[in-house]
Parts: C-alpha cells; sequence; structure tokens
C-alpha cells in the first residue's frame, strides 16, 4: 500500500524520502550506487527504455536513490514531477535547451551572473531573441507579453544579489494569458518560503547546493513541472548531456531536506535581525533586505511568504563603495566565511562583483545595480549575538 504524505511542511520534508516501495522498512532513505539493473525479461527492459514502465535499468537515465529525491521535492513544491540535476546550472540550462532555444525570451536583467550569461551570450547562438525586463515593472512586462508574445519567461523569486521580490502570483497569471512559460528560480527562497508550482509556474528551479541540502557537501539542482510534456523533454535533455544526479549526493540531499523547515526558520530570523542591525550602521549605506518595511519590495513579499519569514539572505551597500574597503570588511570578518556560495547552515559573505556577477562587464554590472561596494550575506544558523558582533567588529 502506498504511504499517504503528511499535509503539513515539516512532516512532508521528514517523510518525503521514506514513501518507498520494498520490504526493508528502513528508518532513512537508502544509497544505492549501482550503475544499471537486470530486469527479468527483455519485454519489461523494452517498457523501461520507452519510459511507459516504472523503474531502472540505467544510472544516466534514473537510479533509485536520486528517484526518492525527485518524489520527495515533487511533494514540497506542490509539483506533479521532478527532474534532478548534477548543478543547479544544469538544471537552468536544461530548462533553456527545451524552452529556450530558437525562441523568444524575456528575462529579468537582474539573475544571478552565470544564468544571465547563459541567456545573454549562449542562447541567441540557437537563433533565439532576448529582452531583459525589470521584474518590479508590470506594465512593461504586460506590454512585452502582449505585443513581443515570448514562449519564455525567467525570473527569480528573490533576485541574485539585491533580493528583489517578484509577484509570482500577478507573473503567472499573465504568462498564462500570453501563453508564455514561465522558469521561477526559487534558490533563494526555496520551498519553505515559495512553491511557484503551487501557483501555476511551468519549471520551478531549486540550487540543491543551497538551501535544500544546507551543509556545503553537495552539488545539484532539480526542476519541478507540472506537464507531462515537459517532464519527457527534460529527462531526456538530462540523459542526453550526462547532467544527472550523484545518488550520493541525493543521499546526502535527502537527509539534508529533512531539517529545511527548522534551519530556514533560524535563518530568517537571524537574517532579519542583522538586516535591522546593519541599517542602522554608520558604515552602511543602504540594506537590501524584503523583511525591512523600507524596502521596496516590502509588500510582496508580505504578501508572498510573510508567514515564514523573508529569507536569509540580504546584501548591504558600503558608505564608502570600494572594492579596498570591502576586502577590508570581509577579511576582517572572523566567523563569517568568505566564499561563493550560500544556503549553508554557517553564515558566509561574497564580493558579488568578483565572484556570482564576475562574467558581467562593470557596465552590465551597473546596469542591475552592483556596485563596488556591495556585500552580500547568507545567514547562518548560528547564534545572532555572535553574527552582530562579527560585522561590529569587521565594519569599525
Amino acid at each position: 500500500m502506498t504511504k499517504k504524505l503528511p499535509a503539513h511542511f515539516n512532516s512532508i520534508a521528514v517523510h518525503g524520502g521514506l514513501v518507498q516501495a520494498g520490504a526493508t522498512r528502513a528508518a532513512s532513505p537508502p544509497l544505492e550506487r549501482a550503475a544499471s539493473w537486470s530486469p527479468e525479461t527483455m519485454a519489461e527492459l523494452d517498457d523501461l527504455f520507452e519510459g511507459t514502465a516504472d523503474g531502472f535499468y540505467y544510472g544516466r537515465d534514473r537510479s533509485p536513490t536520486p528517484a526518492l529525491l525527485e518524489r520527495a521535492l515533487s511533494a514540497l513544491e506542490d509539483g506533479r514531477f521532478t527532474v534532478a540535476y548534477a548543478t543547479g546550472m544544469a538544471a537552468i540550462a536544461g530548462v533553456l535547451s527545451i524552452a529556450g532555444q530558437g525562441k523568444r525570451v524575456l528575462a529579468t536583467p537582474d539573475l544571478y551572473g552565470k544564468t544571465y550569461h547563459l541567456i545573454q551570450a549562449w542562447l541567441p547562438e540557437s537563433g533565439a531573441e532576448i529582452r531583459f525586463v525589470s521584474g518590479q515593472n508590470q506594465q512593461a512586462i504586460s506590454h512585452h507579453l502582449k505585443t513581443w508574445q515570448p514562449d519564455l519567461m525567467v525570473v527569480e523569486t528573490l533576485s541574485n544579489p539585491l533580493v528583489k521580490v517578484c509577484d509570482l502570483g500577478w507573473l503567472v497569471e499573465q504568462a498564462k494569458a500570453a501563453e508564455c512559460k514561465l522558469m521561477v528560480d526559487n534558490t533563494f527562497a526555496s520551498p519553505y518560503l515559495s512553491r511557484p508550482s503551487s501557483l501555476g509556474a511551468d519549471y520551478t528551479v531549486e540550487s540543491l547546493t543551497k538551501y535544500i541540502n544546507g551543509h556545503g557537501d553537495v552539488m545539484g539542482g532539480t526542476v519541478t513541472v507540472l506537464d507531462a510534456v515537459d517532464y519527457r523533454a527534460l529527462f531526456q535533455q538530462r540523459s542526453t548531456f550526462g547532467a544527472t544526479l550523484d545518488p550520493q549526493a541525493a543521499w546526502l540531499t535527502l537527509r539534508g531536506l529533512r531539517t529545511l523547515g527548522l534551519r530556514m526558520e533560524r535563518q530568517c530570523a537571524n537574517a532579519a535581525a542583522l538586516a535591522s542591525y546593519l541599517a542602522a550602521h554608520v558604515a552602511v549605506q543602504q540594506v537590501y533586505y524584503p523583511g525591512l518595511e523600507s524596502d521596496p519590495g516590502h509588500a510582496t513579499a508580505q504578501k508572498l511568504f510573510a508567514k515564514c519569514g523573508y529569507g536569509g539572505m540580504l546584501a548591504f551597500e558600503l558608505t564608502e563603495p570600494s572594492r579596498q574597503r570591502v576586502w577590508q570588511v570581509m577579511d576582517k570578518l572572523q566567523m563569517a566565511l568568505r566564499a561563493p556560495t550560500l544556503g549553508d547552515i554557517t553564515t558566509m559573505v561574497s564580493y558579488p562583483a568578483q565572484a556570482s556577477h564576475r562574467a558581467l562587464s562593470a557596465e552590465q554590472r551597473a546596469a542591475v545595480g552592483i556596485s563596488a561596494g556591495l556585500i552580500r550575506v547568507s545567514v547562518g544558523i548560528e547564534a545572532i549575538e555572535d553574527i552582530i558582533a562579527d560585522f561590529e567588529q569587521a565594519l569599525q
């Protein structure tokens, strides 16, 4: 008998990877590292190749432990199908491959730097036409959807690195009316804060490397979809490009997933406290965090996910906006780690101009608001008193 999933987020996160067939009744998700499986008959193998039977035959296409993770993520995201990839960028490239090549693509400019570069530099080689428009400019989005009629729109729930908020409900409505597919990179929010699939987004992308795993020892990404045709296209694309998630990474991610809600609750609370502290600091010119009432996206963020918090990511601008000053502050931090990633249980800082958006020219960075004085912070689960004390001594 198939076990029914519980109704609440934390319960689904804990039990999602345990809903499985088999006689062992393991109390934790099993790790299976086989590269291939031998069906009993050639007819059964043929059905597996055709995709008309549920099972396993070759690890590049599908294997048990990643399949458990895909099932768990589908439940958490309120989607029908999930395809797990070797990295978050492989997941994004997968969507762009099936929905963007040779098509018209409308994207927000304030994307993760590698995503921006992929859309701006790689997609046009396939004959795709690209236009960028602010995710907060609803008038411009409506105009482009009606007059230009794009095939795909690409947005982030919370943008990297300025944590700008998109009104996902409105975007889904507009995209559906224009018959335009919508891809949402939900990495900064995680399914704890936002589930774009539940609103009708066609593709919800997560970087497993970040909050979902949460412990800095995994690379991976997922795409959750609502449509079986989209799922099959992504499945075939992943197999063809060999971008399949390794079973060990899937197993570690399943372990991290079980505490996602607890970790995010603490990280949201810590980020809100740190943002308030930095906003009052004389060495800080501006703080970007949607939990602050002064933030332009605060009202939208309240509507989308205020019941859970406003996320664990923030960015701030120094009053002395120079690379020399940024490096001085970051080098003085004693507990926060200097690392080009996010979503771990430890507090981490990065310099977007040097790391996430390094591939952009100075002019492109300026156009999306990334200055020489900007620091991005991924707030961890440490005691907030220690986090604030660390930034206090570094900013002196």
